[in-house]
């Protein structure tokens, strides 16, 4: 394997993509946009190249197989997504699509003890219809019918969407995944935080994927005349928030291993002279241990109560996912650890903060994930980016694990 060829074919690739966007200007990709159909034809073209079988899935996720000559063959997946966040960077999901095609390429069918698929999920980020993970959960097998009917800004159903790119969504079942038919699961992504730049590491072997709870916590108060009420008979649903934003972070500071972030609100009226009357905000709650996380969400809510009650607001709050933490599967992780040594590389090992769609296919398969230091620790960001070095070892140690979990 020439891996600096093949690097920079893979990082040459990535700014081909990085062009394909719903925004002139930036990338900006969501899930079966235009901008995805324009992905879809450059990666069909370079997995045919690289000897695949090529196939879209009704949820729109590209899917591509070499298959062994084993008669008894399992399934090895090597996925990650090809959507966006708006105005993002150009290495997040599409660097492990993109490097899963660049290794394909290199092995045989007499390689092959098992099948070998490579998939471009087509929706991870939740920003179109607020649920991510939609093009994991039909392979995993959790996609919720109800998801069909929800909405993106345009007010076009999820299932509206999948008729008008001429997928069936009644197919969607049929696409999931048995236990037995997986032999397990690799996803390469960039880390997208500080660790590995600090302590100047080209890789690391994610040992788990931190749980999230993501809630959207409503304040009821009385809008009013912000000249004509006094301050003692106010009814402010935005100071009570503010209130709550604050014993959030100091919560989460006093908490090891917590982090917990309120990133979005929705005030009402939202006028400058008028006291605010309703609050909805976001609370993302993520700890490696879903006991701890489940407690820190029970505290912030009994908070969130007590605020309420002292400042005499109405409080709602909805829980839209809870998601477990996911442990790697430790002869997965072992045999990527052993990789890294055999090819020079250190081995060291870290949990994912972030959410990936690893921790879906978990719930049917043994997964585990190889992160590529973010020199600056930027992602979801235009300055988002990886070193040339640091994709070439991870191109070394990932093809040096397939050769050993296929073989």
């Amino acid at each position: 394997m020439d891996a600096k060829a093949l690097t920079a074919q893979i990082l040459q690739r990535c700014e081909v993509l990085s062009h394909c966007s719903d925004v002139p200007g930036q990338i900006h990709r969501l899930f079966l946009s235009p901008a995805t159909r324009t992905v879809h034809r450059y990666l069909t073209e370079w997995m045919q190249e690289a000897g695949l079988e090529v196939r879209t899935d009704p949820i729109g996720n590209l899917r591509a197989v070499k298959r062994s000559s084993n008669p008894k063959a399992r399934t090895f997946m090597v996925a990650s997504h090809i959507d966006t966040v708006p105005n993002a960077g150009k290495y997040d999901g599409i660097l492990g699509v993109l490097m899963g095609i660049a290794l394909t390429g290199k092995l045989s069918e007499e390689d092959l003890q098992h099948h070998l698929e490579i998939v471009a999920f087509s929706e991870e980020e939740g920003v179109r219809f607020q649920q991510p993970f939609l093009g994991s959960s039909v392979l995993a097998g959790t996609f919720q019918p109800e998801w069909l009917k929800r909405k993106d800004a345009s007010n076009q159903s999820l299932a509206e969407t999948l008729f008008k790119w001429g997928l069936d969504q009644n197919r969607i079942p049929l696409e999931a995944y048995e236990p037995r038919e997986l032999l397990g699961y690799f996803e390469i992504h960039i880390e997208q935080g500080p660790v590995l730049a600090e302590r100047k590491l080209p890789v690391g072997v994610v040992s788990g994927i931190v749980g999230q709870s993501r809630l959207n916590i409503t304040f009821l108060g009385q809008a009013g005349h912000a000249g004509t009420t006094p301050m003692p008979m106010r009814l402010d649903a935005l100071a009570g928030t503010a209130e709550f934003v604050a014993f959030t972070e100091d919560y989460a500071l006093r908490n090891p291993g917590l982090v917990a972030t309120v990133g979005k609100m929705d005030v009402k009226p939202n006028t400058s002279n008028v006291i605010p009357g309703q609050v909805t905000c976001s609370l993302d709650v993520r700890h490696l241990s879903d006991e701890k996380r489940l407690q820190a969400v029970q505290d912030l809510l009994h908070e969130a109560h007590m605020i309420a009650q002292k400042r005499k607001l109405g409080l709602q709050h909805e829980l839209p996912l809870d998601q477990k933490a996911v442990i790697c599967e430790d002869r997965l992780m072992e045999s990527l650890m052993e990789a890294c040594d055999f090819c020079g590389i250190p081995a060291f090992t870290l949990p994912s903060g972030a959410g990936h769609d690893a921790m879906v296919m978990a719930q049917v398969t043994d997964v585990s994930m190889l992160f590529v230091r973010s020199p600056n620790a930027i992602s979801h960001h235009p300055d988002e980016t990886v070193l040339f070095e640091d994709v070439e070892a991870a191109l070394k140690a990932s093809g040096q694990f397939l050769n050993h979990i296929l073989r």
